[in-house]
């Protein structure tokens, strides 16, 4: 039998904490997606608020002036288009994809499980985007009614 030529590295003890640590970076890990899914129920619950907040106001308050042109008008749909896109998004990260991989090859349920991990998240910053730029919109859209109406 050959000789096996080890060699063992000084290294100073662990500390007492880093059990703790890799422990709390596992549940990390574990809690991600199921932690972007929960946000984005939040943020479609928003939406929709901000959504039904919004069309009761233009459409029985009459919040847009009848004087305004049309052009100025369809304006006014700006902040549910962006809201409605933001939603599709969001919808994304709700959605299940079929994900096919080797059960025994631990390198590919990585880079899946991160792969899946980062499309969700990017999807989920992209509603947030979204969701933000229409209340912006919808902050200009009421400053301009109340100048000029």
């Amino acid at each position: 039998m050959p000789e096996e030529n080890t060699t063992v590295y000084d290294s100073p003890p662990s500390d007492p904490m880093d059990l703790f640590w890799l422990e709390q970076g596992k549940k990390l890990v574990e809690d991600s997606i199921g932690a972007i899914t929960d946000g984005t129920k939040s943020m479609i619950t928003v939406v929709g608020l901000l959504k039904g907040i919004y069309i009761g106001i233009i459409g029985f308050a009459d919040f847009i002036p009848k004087t305004f042109p049309l052009m100025y008008k369809f304006l006014y749909l700006l902040p549910l288009l962006f809201w409605l896109v933001a939603l599709h998004s969001y919808g994304y990260v709700l959605s299940t994809r079929k994900v096919q991989f080797n059960i025994h090859n631990p390198g590919e349920i990585k880079d899946i499980y991160f792969q899946i991990l980062a499309q969700k998240q990017q999807s989920f910053n992209i509603g947030l985007w979204l969701q933000s730029i229409g209340i912006v919109v919808l902050l200009f859209l009421m400053i301009i009614r109340f100048r000029l109406g």
